[in-house]
């Protein structure tokens, strides 16, 4: 469940991203349609509880414990006991903060006044508490946090028409804006400490390499993709230019339907969000899965989708509960697929029927191999510990996939 977890969470915030600035390209094409949803029953009546009990301080407090922790905790590398004691200690500090905001009007000057704070006391812990020198990696978990953290929020800002003279009276506005932020937030702490909770800067790395290593096989990729379809025969061909049009039209009139349904019960936008989560990590957990025929497929897409819209919450209030449940279609269904080749999640037993035929156990292709596809490792994980560096990993691994494919 551990490697699995892993893979979700990650799944679930690059997805986030990706979606949150397609919605910021949408909106600048002039579609608005994401904006602060305080009309809703719900939120409305729990604002009506939080006023009639006095509670605000509380939600205040809640949600500035979390920022905190997590803030200090990942530029600390450190989720002890003692981190948590530490940052409920500065909870003061932050909730005298958050009252000025609401009296004072200067949201740049809190903005610096924020950063500073939070890092001299990161600092602080590491000296005075831990008593230990302070690290590289110490530094830039700051920074980096808090540079995506501050993009995270202005492009959040932009889409839900929030400007930086934020009404902090208001609680619907506070609680609604924050949703996202707290979810995430606590997603993102939860992969940390799952990936060995040490320097973000090694993964900012290892992600562009990663991408530096699909860039330079791409072209590699195309002439393969060309040098086997020139190679088919003309029945092959003209097979090809019959069906592939029909399966485009077929999966065309399926999601139309899908969205027309989704229209119906008002949740066409959180529909697109949970299909493209869906599609963008339709690979993420292995081999895809499909039904058996066209109509069946027809059938279970409509009723799942039906199924998930009606459990969504809507756009106006969180984007990262349509892209979960996006992705937790992606992981169910993973679960139904039986594959004669690679992919991730697969048994030892699999593995080995696969990959025997071509490399012996002791093989450092079976080895990574194994790490990979059976133990769910990332790239990063497999390099360290067999003392490679992450193109190598990348290009055995792709050697070993294409050997297979071959079989």
């Amino acid at each position: 469940m551990k490697k699995d977890l892993d893979k979700i969470l990650s799944s679930t915030l690059k997805t986030y991203f990706i979606i949150l600035i397609g919605i910021v390209v949408v909106k600048l094409f002039g579609f608005d349609y994401f904006g602060l949803d305080t009309s809703n029953e719900i939120i409305i009546m729990i604002d009506n509880f939080i006023k009639t009990f006095h509670l605000k301080l509380v939600w205040y407090a809640i949600t500035l414990y979390i920022y905190q922790y997590v803030i200090f905790s990942i530029t600390c590398v450190d989720n002890s006991k003692a981190m948590k004691l530490y940052t409920l200690y500065t909870l003061p500090i932050a909730i005298t903060i958050q009252l000025l905001k609401t009296q004072i009007n200067a949201p740049y000057l809190f903005a610096i006044i924020d950063l500073l704070w939070l890092f001299m006391f990161s600092i602080l812990y590491i000296k005075m508490v831990k008593r230990n020198k302070i690290e590289k990696y110490n530094v830039s978990n700051y920074w980096i946090y808090c540079v995506v953290n501050m993009i995270f929020q202005l492009l959040s800002m932009f889409i839900r028409n929030i400007d930086m003279s934020v009404d902090y009276n208001n609680f619907i506005m506070s609680f609604v804006g924050n949703i996202d932020y707290i979810i995430l937030s606590i997603m993102f702490y939860t992969y940390f400490y799952l990936k060995g909770g040490k320097s973000l800067w090694d993964g900012v790395v290892s992600s562009f390499s990663h991408l530096r290593t699909l860039l330079r096989t791409l072209p590699t990729k195309l002439q393969k993709f060309y040098l086997n379809n020139k190679a088919k025969s003309r029945f092959d061909k003209i097979s090809d230019c019959i069906y592939i049009p029909l399966f485009l039209l077929w999966n065309v009139f399926t999601l139309l339907v899908i969205l027309f349904v989704a229209t119906l019960n008002h949740t066409f936008v959180e529909c697109i969000i949970i299909a493209t989560s869906f599609w963008i990590n339709k690979k993420t957990f292995g081999k895809p899965f499909h039904m058996k025929t066209a109509l069946s497929c027809f059938m279970v897409s409509n009723l799942t989708y039906y199924c998930l819209n009606r459990i969504t919450i809507p756009n106006g209030i969180s984007l990262i509960v349509s892209v979960s449940l996006g992705i937790a279609l992606c992981y169910m269904t993973s679960k139904f697929v039986k594959s004669k080749k690679l992919y991730r999640g697969m048994s030892i037993e699999e593995y080995d029927k696969v990959v025997l035929p071509s490399y012996s156990i002791n093989s450092i292709y079976y080895e990574i191999g194994k790490l990979f596809y059976v133990d769910r490792y990332s790239e990063q994980w497999i390099a360290n510990k067999l003392s490679y560096s992450i193109p190598s990993i990348q290009k055995k691994k792709y050697e070993l996939k294409n050997k297979v494919k071959g079989q």
